[in-house]
Parts: C-alpha cells; sequence; structure tokens
C-alpha cells in the first residue's frame, strides 16, 4: 500500500506477533499515511 516507508517501521513490522500482524493486515486497508502505522508499532 506504501511503496516507501522508512526501514525502521519495516524493522518493526517483522517483530510483530501473530495476532498483531492480523489486526494490523485488516487497519491497513483503511490507512491513508504510514505515520499510522505508529500506533501499531
Amino acid at each position: 500500500k506504501f511503496p516507501k516507508i522508512p526501514y525502521d517501521y519495516y524493522e518493526k513490522v517483522k517483530g510483530l506477533r501473530a495476532d498483531q500482524l492480523d489486526i494490523l493486515g485488516l487497519e491497513l486497508i483503511d490507512m491513508k499515511d504510514p505515520q499510522e502505522l505508529d500506533r501499531f508499532l
């Protein structure tokens, strides 16, 4: 959805648990800005 995100976001997402990734995946559909990821990381 976001072609270019900062590398630190990538590293934080890699460290999430499966249940957190499920929630993030559902919320990602409605996100408009990469900074909205902050509440999950």
